[in-house]
């Protein structure tokens, strides 16, 4: 077996030009200058990047700063704060902090982090309060591609010269989503960005098609009246004047299930209902949301979420986790999205989650999409399966919000052979993509890895012992005559595809493989049952 050998090249870059730190004792204005100029040199010498200023940035900055001041991150909420001002960026990327004394030698380390990408930011706020030595620092970094000028009926919209095709995409309160194409103009495009005049909260996305493929330029909510913004509508303004009930829009809109009084604060129309929420409430609320993700996929052309009863009660045990006071993350005391999946009996390739606290479920539905991560879970192109999970909650002044857990996974289903088929193909695709040729997949080492496999298997020990190995090397060239090398890899994964790890498959001389793939139906080590047992043994002849 040869030994893989990666050579690591240190990479050193001239350093920038220091700027000076502020005098112990200086003012907010004098720190902001001081961190405005890092900021920038920063972004020149990493990206080259010119950084405009809006006012609009600034307010929000403001507002954030203040938050770090309180012990508060300001999390999400940024997002909300930038619909205040009417920012309307899809793109944008906080960074704050709070030192004693000077906060430039902090905030240089952090401007360092790769997550920084410099080259997508265009704009640039930031923001300093000051109390006595401490100082809390906002860096707000955005990016703006597109101009929009003229009123809500016919927006012109002014592209950089490598995009085009501009088209929004307007998801209604009752969960329908319609796709607008935009005019082209000798100035520019023409386009329709009003809201769909349905009571409750809208969501509107500008996509256009970039460098790199379709790219999200702009994302807002809006109001039936066209407005940016969500307003909350009270109780009281669902009553007419003498107090009685007045008739609800929603009450034949699809989800016949939910109590009257519910739906239309599922879709953000309206505060919570006057008594406490029940189980009924949370299925209703659950079934909106699947409704809003169905429909938001289809319109893009993606594939259908297969939803399994399975996977919505690991994501309604990590919603309950969540509302209880754990944490707010992806790893509570039920573990990780893996671990809740295997515990409602499935064992999935992947599983990636979404997770939102909102005032109702259209907003939940809104902040996912509002987050390129989460964005991109939910609009994965794969053939998945899913679940949403939705806990209801009330405060003691009578408000209402839902915590909401979507798991998305590629379950693992099907014969062993199946799945041996698979391993191959990724054992192909991985020696495709270092420019090697196939290899030659040969019957008879495949039942010698097999038998190997069930040996395992039998064992309970993944390890295979040194004497096994020897046996296993000796069986494959009595079979094959002039084998010169042969390689011997066992492991146990979840997802076919983390066969691409083994580092036999780019070894160049190498070029005959076998596979024996085994669906383990008892644990094997740390590993659940479900889980595949691979052995591949690779030769050279």
């Amino acid at each position: 077996m040869r030994l893989l050998v990666i050579a690591l090249v240190a990479m050193f870059c001239t350093p920038a030009e220091a700027v000076a730190a502020p005098r112990s004792g200086a003012s907010a204005p004098e720190i902001r200058a001081a961190v405005d100029r890092l900021v920038r040199q920063q972004a020149r010498d990493r990206s080259d990047a010119v950084l405009a200023t809006d006012p609009r940035l600034d307010a929000v900055a403001r507002w954030a700063a203040g938050q770090a001041f309180r012990g508060e991150p300001p999390g999400p909420a940024v997002r909300e704060q930038l619909w205040a001002e009417g920012v309307r960026d899809f793109e944008f990327l906080p960074i704050t902090l709070v030192a004693d004394g000077s906060p430039l030698p902090a905030l240089e380390q952090l401007l360092q982090d790769r997550a920084v990408r410099w080259e997508r930011y265009n704009h640039l706020a930031v923001a300093v309060r000051r109390a006595g030595e401490r100082a809390a620092v906002c860096v707000l970094l955005s990016r703006r591609l597109a101009v929009t000028t003229g009123d809500a009926a016919a927006t012109r919209l002014s592209l950089p010269a490598d995009y085009s095709s501009p088209r929004l995409y307007v998801t209604a309160p009752d969960g329908s989503v319609a796709e607008r194409r935009a005019t082209p103009t000798q100035s520019g495009w023409v386009l329709d960005v009003r809201g769909p005049g349905q009571d409750g909260r809208s969501l509107l996305e500008l996509v256009a098609d970039g460098p790199t493929g379709p790219e999200v330029l702009s994302l807002w909510p809006s109001r039936a009246d066209g407005q940016p913004g969500s307003k909350v509508i009270r109780r009281s303004e669902l009553q007419s004047g003498d107090g009685s009930p007045q008739a609800n829009p929603y009450a034949t809109a699809g989800t016949a299930e939910a109590a009257a009084d519910l739906l239309p604060w599922i879709r953000g129309a309206a505060a919570g209902p006057d008594r406490a929420p029940d189980s009924a409430d949370a299925a209703a609320a659950e079934g909106y949301l699947r409704g809003l993700i169905d429909a938001t996929r289809a319109a893009r052309g993606l594939p259908a979420i297969q939803w399994r009863i399975e996977l919505a009660r690991a994501a309604r045990q990590h919603a309950r986790e969540l509302g209880a006071g754990q944490p707010f993350g992806h790893e509570t005391t039920s573990g990780t999205a893996l671990d809740r999946v295997a515990a409602h009996g499935l064992v999935a390739a992947r599983a990636t989650e979404n997770v939102a606290a909102a005032a109702d479920v259209a907003q939940a539905h809104g902040a996912f999409l509002a987050s390129p991560a989460h964005r991109a879970n939910l609009l994965d192109p794969a053939e998945l399966s899913g679940g949403v999970g939705v806990l209801l909650r009330r405060d003691d002044q009578g408000r209402w919000s839902a915590v909401s857990s979507l798991v998305f996974a590629r379950i693992l289903e099907g014969d062993a052979l199946g799945f041996q088929d698979l391993v191959v193909e990724a054992i192909q695709a991985k020696r495709a993509a270092v420019g090697y040729e196939p290899f030659a997949v040969r019957g008879r080492l495949s039942v010698l890895a097999g038998e190997a496999a069930d040996a395992i298997a039998e064992r309970g020990d993944f390890a295979l012992p040194e004497a096994d190995r020897r046996a296993l090397v000796d069986r494959v060239r009595f079979y094959f005559n002039g084998v010169e090398d042969v390689g011997l890899d066992v492991l146990v994964t979840a997802d076919p595809d983390g066969v691409q790890r083994v580092a036999h498959i780019t070894a160049p001389e190498l070029v005959e493989v076998g596979a024996g793939v085994r669906k383990l139906d008892r644990p094997l080590g740390p590993h659940p049952a479900g889980s595949l047992l691979v052995v591949l043994i690779f030769v050279n002849r």
